[in-house]
């Protein structure tokens, strides 16, 4: 990694915790500057604007996290440890990115005027997770009247909250009781039955 490289991910970092702990009009450039080891002008020179950056905080994390649920929709897994791989996925993000975890929930909207920008990050989140359910459907192992929006959408939200909670008490995120629990709400959407019950 080059010198400007590993300087834009100094501050990536440091936006992102600025953003997960304060509200965006708390977040100042110049702290952000200062926990990323970072000149003034360094950062400026990335990021003309606090909203630029936030964006940028906003994509990297999200292209993370879709890449891991692409490992997964896109192996050669069964389908039913396919779709527990994707409950697992979720939480192993969330344990490890749980600063994204917060920004997701408690700040993730920052401005009033960058609503539109943040919807944008999230849409790909929910036409890639609401394809791979879609397609599911159509193979007859989700039932046919599941709604899949709605499907993606509960699956985000149990999940997201799910860990949200466990981080705000300290507690460890991706834990087998919290995935076999997961795996039990799901299964009232299988059409082809129960999970394979020896899926960890």
């Amino acid at each position: 990694m080059n010198n400007l490289a590993t300087k834009k991910d100094q501050i990536y970092k440091a936006a992102l915790k600025a953003f997960s702990q304060n509200e965006f009009s708390e977040a100042r450039m110049d702290d952000i500057a200062e926990m990323a080891s970072v000149a003034k002008g360094t950062l400026y020179y990335h990021f003309k604007t606090k909203e630029e950056l936030f964006l940028y905080v906003m994509e990297k994390g999200m292209d993370k996290f879709l890449k891991k649920i692409d490992d997964v929709t896109q192996s050669n897994l069964s389908r039913d440890h396919m779709l527990y791989g994707l409950l697992k996925v979720h939480l192993e993000f969330f344990a490890e990115e749980k600063e994204f975890c917060q920004l997701l929930v408690n700040k993730a909207w920052g401005s009033q005027n960058l609503h539109p920008q943040v919807q944008k990050i999230t849409t790909r989140y929910f036409e890639k997770v609401e394809a791979f359910f879609g397609l599911l459907q159509k193979e007859g192992f989700i039932n046919s009247t599941v709604d899949i929006p709605t499907l993606a959408s509960s699956l985000f939200g149990m999940i997201l909250f799910t860990a949200l909670r466990q981080i705000e008490c300290g507690k460890e995120v991706n834990t087998r009781e919290i995935r076999w629990s997961l795996r039990m709400l799901c299964n009232g959407v299988i059409k082809a039955g129960e999970f394979d019950q020896k899926i960890q």
